[in-house]
């Protein structure tokens, strides 16, 4: 039988991994944190603990529905420059119609967490995610540090992942806020700075008309817009803006989401 390296990361659950479970599975290397860390700083972890050279990035409701993932890996071989690979995904409550689309890969701007191959190594090279947007464009963020470093995010059609997005144990209130945070964030880390304040002017009823349940949560919705420019003042980091030409340039990308 062959061993994969296997690490098993316990996000501070209430029932740790009992000695039975390490006994019975001892090729796998179990951790655990003691308090809750969330996805993103598990992810980051994770990537600097693994030795392999590329990463499937799966959420617990994702799977493999079509493709050959290891063609996929192929390729990224042979294309050094890309950093990513975003993958086609298809939603539990969608089906597909007409002529099946191009099988070559292309440029894109970024890719999601449930559908993604990475090169390991480049991941870690550039920074990982950034662990204080909690969830939401945290792989957005990361996508445009890797262009401004010269690396390529590359969709690749011909692997489908199935993504059976479940509401348990989602919070939409607190989803609203850190979703509207985290788009201004972007905008205010990376964009033109003219075109991030047309972006805040325009961000509200663009949320609105793309998530209308999230008018369920005006206040939540207020919290993340106003909360946005104090975490831009607040969450020092070295970013560097776009020029005005290189935002061009990305925008022109369509995105994988």
């Amino acid at each position: 039988m062959a061993v994969f390296e296997t690490i098993v990361i316990d996000d501070g659950s209430l029932t740790p991994v009992s000695p039975k479970m390490m006994e019975r599975f001892p090729w796998v290397h179990f951790l655990r944190s003691e308090s809750s860390l969330g996805l993103i700083s598990q992810r980051n972890r994770l990537a600097s603990l693994l030795s392999c050279t590329y990463i499937l990035g799966l959420d617990d409701d994702s799977f493999p529905l079509s493709g050959d993932i290891f063609e996929a890996m192929e390729w990224m071989q042979n294309h050094p420059e890309v950093v990513a690979l975003a993958f086609r995904v298809q939603f539990q409550d969608s089906s597909e119609t007409g002529s099946a689309p191009s099988q070559v890969p292309f440029s894109v701007r970024d890719f999601i967490g449930c559908a993604n191959m990475i090169h390991r190594s480049l991941f870690v090279k550039i920074g990982g995610y950034e662990e204080r947007l909690s969830f939401f464009n945290e792989e957005a963020e990361f996508c445009l540090r890797a262009i401004q470093s010269g690396y390529e995010i590359h969709a690749y059609p011909a692997v489908v992942i199935q993504h059976n997005a479940s509401p348990i144990g989602r919070n939409f209130a607190r989803r609203a806020r850190t979703f509207i945070r985290n788009e201004m964030l972007l905008a205010l880390w990376y964009f033109p700075l003219s075109e991030s304040l047309l972006r805040s002017l325009r961000i509200l009823p663009a949320i609105l008309l793309k998530n209308p349940e999230w008018r369920n949560y005006p206040f939540h919705l207020a919290l993340g817009y106003f909360e946005a420019p104090f975490r831009y003042l607040t969450w020092s980091k070295p970013r560097k803006r776009f020029t005005a030409s290189e935002y061009q340039d990305w925008k022109a990308l369509p995105s994988s989401s």
